[in-house]
């Protein structure tokens, strides 16, 4: 009951069409139906893509060699978990889902296709602009090329391990004393249930972190914004708090005192300056000697006011209104990040801003 259809893109023009006709037919009948030997069963659901039913199929192929592990499978995530607390997985599954409801209304799927077409136009540029000067350009890390699963495909395939303990979160990369982390690299959020450590509120606050940053890698590809952007989103999302089955944006507790003691202490970092931190100064190599922890703080503070300023703040200047937007848009049109800032921060008074973000913030 299968209908198989070959098509092909050649020139309409009768006198060519007849060659190609010729070469095409030949290709057509080159095919031959090739029984299968094995079917596994339980690999491909009704409505998968092609990609998400190979995805469950690895992954299925992953656990039954896994003593102890199985895959459990939401609307957009595939969960990989040994953790036989079956309350905390299932809470696992319904915040995923749920936060990454929150994710879409800040980065719509539609605006991921805005930027990733720039993105790609820019990549195209670049790689002519390479072979016109007679240099080959190396575009095999490059997410934005064409063909294999859309981005959309990838993201709702996301794959989240939960750990039973600790000790195996350690033994798949986990940092030590963090409560999850994203591997870019295997493409796996990884957690594990930090009740007897931190508490619960920190793993719940540590997959809202890094699922933002799991979502984006695959709506976006490879962009990398400044720290204070990519990390104080993170924490901007760490903030949202799950009552009700739904999710309430609210400071963030970790990082809140922290910039507020900073700031009455007068040790922060000048916004102007925070805003072109590298990765390395942001996790605390910098003049201000000030640690990784305080840059955190001040990153999420910062991003909460721009997010949460217009309707909070007696000193907001609409002029900061699409700060945000801009910053990410011309990053990923251009690839330029001092140029993302130039555009985000273009006549803004920085003393004005830094004012109104003190007052705000305490």
């Amino acid at each position: 009951d299968l209908v198989v259809a070959y098509l092909f893109d050649a020139p309409s023009d009768k006198k060519k069409w007849r060659k190609w006709e010729s070469a095409i037919t030949k290709i057509c009948k080159s095919m031959r139906r090739v029984d299968l030997k094995e079917v596994k069963g339980g690999e491909v659901k009704e409505g998968d893509s092609v990609y998400r039913s190979s995805k469950r199929g690895a992954l299925l192929k992953e656990v039954k060699t896994q003593p102890g592990w199985e895959l459990i499978e939401t609307e957009n995530y595939f969960i990989v978990t040994s953790c036989d607390d079956r309350d905390f997985v299932r809470e696992v599954e319904r915040r995923l889902e749920a936060i990454r409801d929150i994710y879409e209304r800040l980065y719509p799927l539609k605006d991921a296709e805005r930027v990733r077409i720039k993105m790609a136009k820019r990549v195209a540029e670049a790689k002519a602009e390479k072979e016109k000067e007679g240099g080959e350009d190396d575009d095999s890390k490059d997410r934005t090329s064409t063909g294999g699963p859309t981005p959309l495909e990838l993201s709702r395939c996301s794959v989240v391990r939960v750990c039973k303990s600790r000790g195996q979160y350690g033994e798949y990369g986990g940092p030590p004393g963090s409560a999850g982390y994203w591997n870019y690299r295997d493409e796996e959020l990884v957690i594990y249930d930090d009740k007897a450590g931190g508490g619960r509120s920190d793993s719940w606050a540590t997959l809202n972190h890094e699922a933002f940053h799991q979502y984006i890698f695959y709506l976006y590809g490879n962009i990398s914004p400044h720290s204070w952007y990519n990390e104080g989103h993170g924490d901007y999302f760490s903030g949202y708090e799950y009552k009700h089955k739904r999710f309430i944006l609210k400071p963030f507790d970790w990082r809140e005192r922290t910039i507020q003691q900073a700031i009455r202490d007068e040790k922060h970092v000048p916004l102007k300056d925070l805003v072109r931190f590298t990765q390395g100064e942001y996790y605390g190599n910098n003049k201000y000697s000030v640690g990784g922890g305080q840059n955190y703080a001040q990153g999420w503070s910062f991003v909460y006011f721009l997010r949460t300023g217009k309707k909070g703040s007696s000193r907001w200047n609409k002029d900061w209104d699409d700060i945000l937007d801009v910053y990410f848009t011309t990053l990923a049109s251009t690839g330029e990040l001092d140029e993302a800032v130039d555009q985000a921060f273009a006549g803004v008074d920085w003393t004005e801003l830094e004012e109104a973000w003190k007052k705000y913030t305490l």
